[in-house]
């Protein structure tokens, strides 16, 4: 996602590496944001609500959502389940500040979720507009689970990615995984 100072482009691969290789050693998501102008991390640190499903922002990462300018801020985070972004990830597009958002999955999958240049609603409703894709996919990954055809982590990766190829098309968002 970098295109941002030289700084701010060290900070992101800095980062990258940095959520990915504490996630894996603590089980745990890691999460930062990253101010593109200046090339420094907000905060100075990593936050994690010390859970392998959630991480929490500082009050000052937090600030910096609603104070900063548009599309000033980039978010990393890690996913030790490997999955693609969830719903409550995809809320913070609702903060004009957030550029986009990068997942550094523990299997070393990148996906990278850019929401410039689209729609911006409510958190609330980007998380409903997730939560209803899942529901109205899941029955087909369910029936191949239970024929063993794939494993509940297969499904949950491919299910995600597909459930956020969707999103991205909606809101005019870019959606990448690597």
């Amino acid at each position: 996602m970098p295109k941002g100072s030289s700084g701010a482009n060290f900070e992101y691969s800095k980062m990258t590496v940095a959520v990915k290789d504490l996630g894996t050693q603590t089980g745990n998501e890691y999460i930062g944001v990253i101010d593109i102008s200046a090339g420094t991390s907000i905060g100075g640190h990593l936050n994690t609500s010390n859970l392998p499903n959630e991480a929490a922002l500082s009050r000052e990462q937090m600030l910096a959502l609603t104070t900063a300018s548009a599309n000033s801020l980039d978010m990393v985070h890690n996913h030790p389940s490997s999955s693609s972004f969830s719903g409550a990830d995809l809320s913070f597009a609702e903060y004009a500040a957030v550029r986009g958002t990068t997942v550094m999955a523990h299997d070393g999958t990148r996906y990278v979720m850019v929401f410039a240049g689209g729609q911006r609603p409510s958190g609330q409703s980007i998380y409903d507009a997730w939560t209803q894709e899942f529901n109205r996919t899941q029955e087909p990954y369910a029936d191949r689970i239970a024929a063993g055809i794939i494993t509940y982590d297969q499904a949950r990766k491919q299910h995600f990615h597909e459930i956020n190829q969707t999103l991205a098309k909606n809101y005019g968002w870019t959606y990448r995984r690597y």
